[in-house]
């Protein structure tokens, strides 16, 4: 008899319960049903006890000695026990007791589970069952019955035990039948309920919970994802790039709505959130433990590609808010609330956790993806249907700060900008509606609106001209000021130090780059094999930031910052305001820097240092008003913060005028335009390098 040819139930319906055991102990499906149908109606050890032999015995017979009468039982067994939940206990102590059993007998559990995923239900030769294993590429219709059994009742066992879920976090057998589901159900298929075979009517059981495979992979990946990704690169399975396309396949296919049969008995237009999210989060704990894997994901764009699922599948259920009943609405609305979580998490575990540089272009794709329109989307739709909750609110928040803490960036800062104008402009419902961020935009947008004009390329601070000054003002080096190069022109071998002119790299070449050339090209080409590259022009730009905010600051705290400044560096972290300065002695700046500056670039930093130092010695023994019509260099030390590593720059300035304007706000100062105003300050030299967290305590 096969599995699917279902016996007549109750067939021995009265008979002694030891007469039931016994039968089914020697492989009667009829008797093994009967035992099922008793569990519904009163708990007994000895049903349990039986049917847990009947599994782990089964899974002793090797596949090409099985019996069919053997496989249908362990079949069987297995979903009977995966549905020990819905048995009738006494007391909870039965259920607790049968809980630790099961956990025994997980390894068995496993195997069944492996064998309906795995081995097709062959035509039988005698009363043997051809063993034949199917290939991971499996066409649509192809025992899906079977994988939808097994993903359907593996769901229903670990979503109703913790302890029983906790336990198979740590097995092996379980991780490879997450795994298993995973590429075998790309894009959500099969999702195959048992009821959808006896009633299409019904809903599946995990219908509020999302893909059964899914869930299944989430929960394996999030407990253990060291060794969900040690799976992936074994290799027996598939391989890493594999599990990357199939992975974002099975994103992009949970974004449509017609082949995912589940979608049944949601509203129209709608999406299965709670998979997305599932895929997001598995994808994110795998990204923070696995550098090989994160890189394959951002590689492949695999965070703006899910933005975009989550953009069109949120406007898909705004839509669904005109003509839903209150019943759907309240779903939709949950829906929603489940997107918006999932769009936090694709920012904040996935794009964030990328490595190098990574992070700025993820997040400049994903504001292109529609991010903010997202945004727009839920707020408009909570209001005026439920006020914002707490959590609500904070992922609203998560979502902008994560976003703001890249706007040192012009590659985000450029399509940042326009969309947070066109938001105040038009008082759009994220604005409007969600408590306490237009606040946080009103404050930070001065400082944006002066970065964004440094956007401009001709705006920055360059290497032929600095707004009216004469001098040399390369990021790397101090020069003469003549030049017959039309654009700044980097080192050919190296590509770290930038020229003005011919005569400026012969001097430089001489002077020093002659011995760190060499060093250099090498750090350029591991920074290049690293997504570490640091281009010019993003270099230019926080150059030019770090030089308004001087000026600014000047302005704005006045004679205390340029008092402090003559003999002490100042440390600031281009949010661009004025409690973010902070003075330190230059001894004690020196012992904290000098270990982290590479030692390619310790004679160029030595040098940048000693103007400032030797002004220090100086004034230490003059009188204040002595210090008139004397150069006045100050040392600002700016750094930009990156997931993974600080960027520093450090720069000597010299103050060439005096600005007398009245006490005002940063805020006010820093919308001051240095192309038309000019600046007091120039830049004498500068550097640059990487640290891991240096100003970490």
């Amino acid at each position: 008899m096969s599995f699917y040819e279902a016996p007549s139930l109750r067939k021995h319906r009265g008979k002694p319960l030891k007469e039931v055991l016994l039968g089914a102990r020697r492989w009667s499906l009829e008797h093994l049903f009967e035992l099922e149908s008793r569990t519904k109606d009163s708990y007994s050890n000895e049903i349990l006890e039986t049917v847990l032999v009947i599994l782990d015995e089964g899974a002793k017979i090797a596949l090409k000695d099985a019996r069919v009468e053997e496989l249908d039982c362990g079949i069987l067994a297995f979903t009977m026990l995966c549905s020990f939940k819905d048995w009738q206990y006494s007391t909870p102590s039965q259920l607790e007791a049968a809980e630790r059993r099961l956990v025994n007998s997980l390894d068995s559990i496993a195997y069944w589970a492996d064998y309906l995923i795995w081995y097709p239900p062959a035509e039988s030769t005698g009363k043997k069952r051809a063993a034949q294993r199917l290939p991971p590429e499996r066409q649509p219709g192809r025992n899906l019955h079977r994988c939808g059994i097994a993903a359907d009742h593996l769901f229903k066992l670990l979503y109703s035990s913790k302890p029983i879920a906790k336990v198979a976090t740590q097995s092996d057998c379980f991780l490879k039948l997450a795994l298993s589901l995973w590429l075998i159900t790309v894009g959500g298929n099969p999702f195959i309920s048992i009821h959808s075979f006896l009633k299409r009517t019904l809903p599946s059981p995990t219908a509020d919970f999302g893909d059964a495979a899914t869930f299944i992979f989430s929960l394996m990946a999030t407990e253990s994802a060291s060794e969900m990704a040690k799976l992936v690169h074994g290799g027996e399975l598939c391989s890493p790039l594999d599990f990357v396309e199939k992975t974002v396949a099975r994103m992009q296919a949970f974004g449509k709505v017609d082949p995912l049969p589940q979608l049944a008995q949601l509203p129209d237009h709608t999406v299965d959130t709670h998979s997305l999210d599932g895929i997001v989060r598995s994808v994110g704990s795998i990204m923070v433990v696995d550098d090989e894997l994160s890189s394959l994901f951002s590689s492949v764009q695999a965070p703006k590609l899910f933005m975009e699922v989550l953009v069109a599948m949120n406007s898909r259920l705004k839509l669904s808010m005109a003509h839903a009943t209150p019943l759907d609405r309240n779903r939709i609305m949950k829906q929603l609330a489940q997107n918006l979580l999932t769009a936090a998490r694709v920012i904040t575990g996935m794009a964030q956790v990328t490595h190098g540089f990574c992070p700025v272009i993820h997040m400049r794709d994903i504001i292109h993806a529609g991010v903010f329109q997202l945004m727009d989307n839920c707020a408009s739709a909570f209001y005026p249907y439920q006020p914002f909750d707490n959590e609500a609110t904070e992922i609203f928040t998560i979502i902008f700060a994560t976003m703001m803490g890249f706007t040192s960036f012009p590659k985000v800062l450029r399509p940042l900008l326009p969309e947070l104008e066109r938001r105040l402009a038009m008082k759009s419902p994220l604005m409007s509606k969600v408590p306490g961020l237009k606040a946080k935009v009103d404050v930070t947008m001065p400082s944006l609106r002066a970065d964004g004009r440094f956007l401009r390329r001709d705006e920055r601070v360059t290497e032929l001209n600095m707004h009216g000054s004469k001098r040399h003002l390369s990021p790397e080096m101090v020069g003469t000021g003549r030049v017959s190069w039309r654009l700044p022109e980097a080192c050919s071998n190296c590509h770290s130090v930038v020229y003005c002119s011919p005569q400026c790299q012969r001097e430089d070449w001489n002077a020093r780059h002659r011995n760190e050339c060499r060093d250099m090209r090498v750090d350029y080409l591991e920074r290049s094999y690293t997504n570490l590259s640091y281009s010019y022009s993003t270099r230019a730009f926080h150059l030019s930031v770090v030089w308004h905010t001087a000026q600014t600051l000047a302005l704005s705290v006045g004679n205390t910052f340029v008092s402090k400044a003559r003999v002490e560096p100042a440390l600031t972290e281009p949010s661009r305001t004025a409690a973010d300065c902070v003075f330190v002695p230059l001894t004690t700046y020196i012992a904290k820097i000098e270990p982290f500056v590479p030692q390619l670039k310790w004679q160029r930093f030595n040098d940048l240092v000693e103007p400032f130092r030797r002004q220090i010695s100086r004034l230490a023994h003059l009188p204040s008003p002595s210090y008139a019509g004397l150069p006045e260099f100050n040392l600002v030390h700016s750094v930009e913060c990156i997931q993974r590593f600080d960027v520093h720059t450090v720069v000597l300035l010299r103050r060439v005028r005096e600005t007398a304007l009245p006490p005002a706000l940063y805020d006010y100062y820093v919308q001051r335009d240095p192309k038309t105003l000019g600046s007091d300050y120039e830049i004498v030299q500068a550097l640059w390098f990487f640290t891991r967290y240096v100003f970490e305590q």
